[in-house]
């Protein structure tokens, strides 16, 4: 993992109720403001990265590689092919 990385994360959600998603990682978090989400994730995303530091060698290389299901890559595309 380098420094210079992209994370592809996107939120949905409505006042209340919201759900944030990093699929590079396979992480995601819930609350009621997005704000809130976006700041779990937020965490989420620095302790698996620290995390995936220490990690022996050969542990790193998979959680590298670690990435949501296929399926859950087609949800955000298929929102913006609809709108």
């Amino acid at each position: 993992m380098s420094a210079a990385s992209t994370a592809f994360c996107y939120a949905a959600g409505q006042p209340g109720r919201w759900g944030v998603y990093c699929l590079t990682f396979g992480l995601a978090e819930r609350g009621g403001s997005f704000d809130d989400v976006r700041q779990k994730l937020q965490d989420q995303i620095q302790l698996y990265l620290e995390g995936a530091a220490a990690a022996p060698e050969a542990e790193r290389a998979h959680l590298s590689r670690r990435r949501a299901p296929w399926w859950a890559w087609l949800r955000p595309f298929g929102k913006m092919l609809r709108s």
